[in-house]
């Protein structure tokens, strides 16, 4: 019986055959490409930016004064029909919350209720104890908007990384859309920005499932069904 005769080849002529078998390696040809890794060379996509306006009125209040007057409400009127109403607005009325006889708050209290009758959400209209501001008001427009992101040109070069002679020109930064479409949804731009408090629950709610509980009131739970009662 023959034996087979095995020959180890040498390390330069790997290449070569696996190029001759359809693998792609690198150096297969002259003319070679340089992939960088994704993961290492992706840019991160531009963020959503929260651009603020501060407008504001002041509205000078006498010793004896317990409510705006008619000149005050008109003046306040002008200053909000000049500066318009955004999605974005939050209100601040600043003043000196702890006064001999309440008065300040009491105004800026009724102003408040005022501005929820005008359809502001009660999280808008927010009441700003300012202690120097003893003899006067202060309405605030905090105006937040969204700067949105540019994703025309999100397909650039990649940073970081040399360049090599048939390097790709450039890689598509991935989540600019995503980043642009959640800048039109949200509903405060300020959320963007930072996060809010909830505020305390009073959890009325809660005590009384309690309290049935204890009773033996507690409701059964719904029956859901696919099909129609007769």
């Amino acid at each position: 019986m023959k034996r087979l005769g095995l020959r180890i080849l040498r390390p330069a002529l790997l290449p070569a055959i696996a190029c001759g078998v359809g693998l792609v390696l690198a150096g297969c040809s002259g003319n070679e490409r340089y992939f960088p890794q994704r993961t290492g060379y992706i840019d991160q996509p531009q963020r959503n930016q929260v651009s603020l306006q501060t407008y504001s009125q002041r509205l000078r209040l006498d010793p004896m004064q317990t409510r705006l007057t008619r000149e005050q409400v008109d003046a306040l009127n002008t200053f909000l029909a000049t500066n318009g109403q955004a999605d974005g607005d939050h209100l601040e009325i600043r003043t000196a919350m702890a006064t001999r006889n309440q008065r300040n708050a009491a105004v800026a209290a009724d102003l408040r209720q005022s501005f929820l009758a005008g359809g502001y959400a009660p999280s808008k209209v927010e009441l700003v104890d300012v202690p120097q501001d003893a003899a006067e008001i202060e309405v605030v427009i905090n105006r937040y908007s969204v700067v949105l992101p540019d994703c025309t040109n999100d397909v650039r070069k990649p940073s970081g990384i040399q360049n090599m002679g048939s390097e790709p020109i450039g890689l598509r930064v991935f989540g600019c859309s995503t980043e642009r479409d959640l800048g039109l949804m949200i509903a405060d731009p300020r959320d963007l920005a930072g996060g809010q408090h909830t505020g305390p629950s009073p959890g009325y709610r809660e005590a009384d499932a309690v309290l049935r509980y204890r009773k033996g009131e507690v409701k059964e739970l719904a029956k859901p069904s696919t099909s129609k009662e007769k």
